[in-house]
């Protein structure tokens, strides 16, 4: 009954909708049917016995080539009992499923010829007499073959081409009631499919074409299909819908709400707070590495990291620390390996320079520890691996860690790591490395204001990066401060380096704003009396307006982090009405808020760093945290990003200042193909040549 029930239907179904545009075809089968009636000499209502029905060689062939093209049963699939080797060589092992696909071989050029893909009926009759040309089943398996050959096969056809020639006869009222109830049925179940596809439960808007959920699937197919752009297939997705928000569902029963909106943004960061925390989903991916640090922890822990840390932020002697930290890795570093490049005319990956030079930094502030990435004796070319087993460590932890967020089943990784396989036992290696690292540094740390204690009771203990500071304070635990370091030192390991490495990209294709960034260094040396090798304070710093919007520019393009997800703890409504459920994840796509239209007016695309000055006066002008969301907003706010921009101006111009970068690419070579991690990099870096400039 299965075998028979749904496999003529379905060959019937696809026969008559190709038939449906393809009337010279039916205008033959017709002919035919005509020609065995005068033949007979019987009239169109008398019934068609076996003899008649095998004549019909152009029927028939007709009928296997929809099926050719839309097999019944599309795929088979059988089981291996023994290692085996194919004909070709191919190696099959024991216990291994082996299918072929039917729907596949009816569409392969090397099968059927250059019009593989056309209705053709030609291809399965002889030349000179017209009559039906079979073809091998194992070259057209739509009745499998060997042992397993369809014993209805035979069967088969003759019921369908029977019911293919009521095109020809009246239709009259069946007398069984079979396929009625079959084609109600269908249409019941597509009825259900569209309605599933087209709206969600709680009244959430239909979605925009090509974005309707699956059922079970959820948009895995999408996701699949995009998984090489997925930042710009949700900036289309977000674009096309009204409120600039689509549920995303997932396998596995995950539900989120993807949203670029403004107000959405503002309700989630600042209006509903509370509501809206890192929630299970995401601390549970990032707890191995990041612990209950404050980027991983929500509630009264938060709130003690965020205060703590938010003192010591905002102090000018960490501002000095860090500015000063910047320059020494400049003129020690980065700048003699740039001198170095440029007299040998050498190519370098500015992107691993970048992120060389972000680590040593990081890792200064953090906790006055130097890796040396950048030291020239251990990075001579810029395929080096870092020259520190700690940056080693820290980045396969870090870039692992990330990778949990793209699994397509969301908790697969639990299984890995269970089992200790693949890239979970790496990152447990990794985190290992990282966290006897840190804490090694931090019981050196705790010895030292013991011994300082014990010199000096009268004092206390002073010092600059940021752990010795946790340690001044407060007598926290080691896990404590592990956690809260390490967290500092992911924030500040690659943002930066991400920021830099799309900035000098855009600038390549932009040589006026290029022009007007040197105009305005050379301005501020003028007013300050200073020549080319003096380093720029934080006034100069300051003043430098046009770098600044460039590199905020650079950033509402690719921003460092281009997205960031939140946990609903009960059932909302956002102040536009939408409606989001609680256990769903809400995540805010800056990378997509950058690319609105809507937001940004119609030149959205455009590299434009005057859109970000005012027109008099040439001073920067920042935008609303929930419009412009790079360095998130409300309580959540990023610390470090006066921080971050003083790295990112200070190396800007100081490399802008000495030198012409140009990047290496062929001539109308595709934009950089983006790579996601926890931070947006340049998949295959960011090749460059750079010359000295000529001082004026």
């Amino acid at each position: 009954m299965l075998a028979g029930k749904d496999t003529t239907s379905s060959a019937l179904t696809w026969f008559f909708w190709l038939l449906s545009s393809h009337p010279k075809m039916e205008a033959k089968i017709l002919a035919e049917i005509k020609s065995i009636h005068a033949r007979r000499h019987s009239f169109d209502d008398d019934a068609f016995g076996f003899e008649d029905l095998r004549e019909m060689n152009y029927l028939h062939a007709s009928i296997t080539e929809s099926m050719q093209l839309y097999a019944p049963v599309p795929f088979n699939s059988l089981h291996c009992l023994a290692d085996d080797v194919l004909p070709n060589g191919t190696t099959v092992k024991k216990g291994w499923f082996v299918s072929y696909a039917s729907y596949s071989m009816g569409r392969m050029e090397a099968l059927w010829g250059s019009n593989f893909d056309e209705f053709k009926l030609e291809r399965s009759l002889e030349a000179e007499t017209d009559t039906f040309w079979p073809e091998s089943p194992f070259k057209y398996p739509m009745f499998q073959g060997g042992r397993i050959c369809a014993w209805g096969r035979r069967w088969s056809k003759l019921t369908i081409m029977f019911t293919a020639t009521l095109m020809e006869l009246r239709f009259l009222p069946p007398q069984s009631q079979s396929i009625l109830l079959f084609l109600f049925s269908l249409s019941i179940l597509y009825f259900f499919f569209f309605i599933f596809r087209r709206s969600t439960p709680d009244g959430v808007p239909a979605y925009p074409p090509g974005l309707e959920p699956y059922p079970l699937l959820g948009h895995l197919p999408q996701f699949v299909k995009n998984r090489r752009r997925l930042l710009d297939w949700f900036a289309e997705c977000i674009a096309a819908t009204p409120s600039n928000s689509f549920v995303l569902c997932r396998p596995g029963g995950v539900r989120g709400l993807m949203t670029a909106n403004p107000v959405h943004v503002e309700h989630i960061l600042r209006g509903r707070f509370e509501l809206y925390p890192k929630g299970p989903r995401v601390t549970s991916l990032l707890h191995d590495f990041l612990g209950d640090g404050i980027f991983n922890s929500d509630g009264e822990s938060w709130r003690l990291q965020r205060k703590t840390a938010s003192f010591e932020f905002n102090t000018k002697s960490l501002r000095s620390f860090v500015l000063r930290v910047v320059r020494d890795e400049l003129l020690a570093r980065l700048l003699p390996r740039l001198n170095q490049a440029a007299a040998q005319g050498v190519v370098l990956d500015l992107q691993d320079l970048l992120e060389r030079f972000a680590f040593d930094n990081i890792c200064k502030v953090a906790f006055n520890q130097d890796p040396a990435c950048l030291s020239p004796d251990t990075a001579t070319a810029a395929q080096d691996p870092f020259s520190s087993r700690f940056a080693s460590a820290f980045n396969d932890a870090s870039d692992i860690t990330s990778g949990r967020f793209r699994y397509v089943v969301p908790k697969f990784w639990m299984v890995k790591k269970l089992f200790g396989v693949g890239s979970e036992r790496r990152l447990k290696e990794a985190i290992t490395t990282v966290h006897e690292f840190a804490v090694k540094i931090i019981r050196a740390k705790k010895k030292e204001k013991q011994t300082y204690s014990v010199s000096k009771p009268s004092s206390l203990f002073k010092a600059d990066d940021l752990l010795s500071r946790f340690v001044a304070n407060e007598d926290h635990s080691e896990d404590f401060l592990r956690d809260i370091v390490v967290s500092f030192m992911l924030a500040g390991k690659d943002t930066t380096s991400s920021a830099l490495t799309w900035f000098f990209w855009l600038l390549s294709s932009h040589p006026e704003v290029e022009a007007k960034i040197l105009a305005e260094i050379k301005s501020i040396r003028a007013r300050r009396h200073s020549s080319d090798d003096d380093e720029f304070g934080f006034e100069d710093l300051r003043e430098m307006n046009y770098l600044h919007a460039s590199i905020t520019e650079s950033m509402r393009l690719y921003p460092p982090v281009p997205s960031n997800s939140l946990h609903c703890q009960d059932d909302d409504v956002f102040p536009d009405g939408t409606a989001v459920k609680k256990g769903w994840f809400v995540s805010y796509s800056s990378y997509s808020m950058g690319r609105m239209e809507a937001l940004w007016g119609s030149d959205f695309d455009e590299f434009k760093p005057e859109r970000w000055l005012e027109a008099e006066t040439g001073s920067f002008r920042p935008e609303s945290p929930f419009k412009y969301p790079v360095f998130h907003g409300g309580p959540r706010m990023c610390l470090g990003k006066d921080m971050a921009y003083i790295q990112m101006k200070s190396i800007a111009a100081c490399v802008l200042e000495r030198f012409v970068v140009t990047v290496v690419r062929e001539k109308e070579a595709p934009p950089p193909e983006k790579m996601v991690t926890l931070t947006l990099k340049m998949k295959g870096g960011l090749p460059v040549r750079v010359v000295g400039r000529e001082k004026c």
